[in-house]
């Protein structure tokens, strides 16, 4: 594995966006959080579309679960020092895409109140701090949250799609329609092939409307 396909293999793991434009060396790469309250990047629609600014969905195949939807992340540890166990706890997201979250929807699916659910107990990460247990807990539900509702999308090629970006899906029914969250992109050249290429989308959100 090179150090691209390190990098490309964070980054669609967690849904990180990267930004090389800043370095001036060409040498360094950041990664940030993705930011979810970010603009579109990208139109998608299932038919009606403009060729000049938007892109047509060639495929599209969603999957919604509640099955990784928690409602709280615990992170236990224990301070060496001041020989007392540490407990750092999320029970809500950062950021929500598309309307009610996922874990609420879930919530209230099994449980029957959007507060109510699964607590994920976390020992094995070693912490330092009350504060790095909150942070790790809250890094935790956030990416368990994404995995709500999913989408493989093919396009016909844009060679500004990456990993990080925020894309809009539109005519896919209220359910699926709105915001997603790249979380993979895979360009697809084929040699001497007499169209262009295809970016094949892999799409997250951590919420949705309710049916």
């Amino acid at each position: 594995m090179n150090d691209y396909q390190f990098i490309q293999q964070v980054i669609g793991n967690f849904g990180l966006g990267w930004d090389a434009k800043s370095h001036s060396n060409g040498k360094q790469i950041s990664l940030k959080a993705a930011e979810l309250s970010a603009g579109s990047a990208l139109k998608i629609c299932r038919d009606k579309y403009n060729a000049s600014s938007q892109a047509q969905a060639m495929s599209a195949d969603f999957r919604l679960s509640t099955v990784r939807q928690v409602a709280r992340v615990e992170v236990r540890g224990w301070d060496t020092k001041a020989k007392k166990p540490i407990l750092g706890k999320a029970e809500s997201l950062s950021s929500t895409l598309g309307g009610t979250a996922g874990t609420q929807q879930a919530g209230k699916a099994h449980y029957g109140s959007g507060s109510t659910g699964r607590v994920l107990t976390i020992v094995d990460v070693p912490v330092g701090s009350e504060d790095e247990a909150k942070g790790i807990a809250q890094s935790i539900l956030d990416k368990l949250g994404m995995d709500w509702m999913t989408a493989d999308i093919v396009i016909e090629g844009r060679p500004d799609m990456h990993a990080g970006v925020i894309v809009e899906l539109e005519g896919f029914g209220t359910r699926y329609s709105g915001k997603f969250l790249v979380e993979g992109c895979q360009h697809l050249y084929v040699a001497g092939a007499g169209s262009p290429y295809n970016c094949f989308l892999k799409l997250a959100r951590n919420a949705s409307p309710e049916p």
